[in-house]
């Protein structure tokens, strides 16, 4: 389970944008060129959102029916298009069966194509190896949703 939450997390940190129409370029990178909009993934009953809807912060949600684990944390992004983030906030709320350690970092790398992004290069703090198969992969933009 600690590979899920690895996983969960770097999917969250990892939301970078490639060609997009004009108009989604604008929803999809804040002014600095950074990821904006909340992607997901759904494999084996676990879903992994990662929500960029704040500057410099990126919300990682890993939910399996009534139990999740969120991750609050700030990321930076480098010239070459690696995410780092590293957690500030760890909520579990059920029997979610990982919870990470206060500080937990990981990175990776997202290329997006439309509405559609590519998780890639993922590494972490713990349990790298168990979670980069749960996080890499195909991820797709949601709409946004109000509250």
């Amino acid at each position: 389970m600690p590979r899920l939450l690895t996983a969960v997390l770097a999917v969250a940190v990892f939301a970078g944008f490639g060609s997009i129409r004009a108009e989604d370029k604008k929803e999809a990178k804040d002014e600095k060129g950074k990821p904006a909009g909340v992607w997901a993934k759904e494999a084996d009953g676990l879903k992994l959102t990662f929500d960029f809807g704040k500057p410099d912060v990126v919300t990682l949600i890993a939910a399996a029916g009534e139990n999740s684990l969120t991750i609050t944390g700030k990321y930076t992004m480098g010239k070459d298009g690696l995410i780092k983030m590293k957690s500030d906030q760890i909520e579990v709320k059920g029997e979610f069966p990982v919870k990470p350690k206060d500080g937990y970092t990981f990175e990776f790398k997202l290329k997006v194509d439309g509405k559609k992004a590519k998780l890639t290069d993922f590494d972490a703090s713990e349990s790298a190896e168990e979670a980069k198969g749960a996080v890499e992969g195909e991820y797709t933009k949601e709409e946004k949703k109000d509250k």
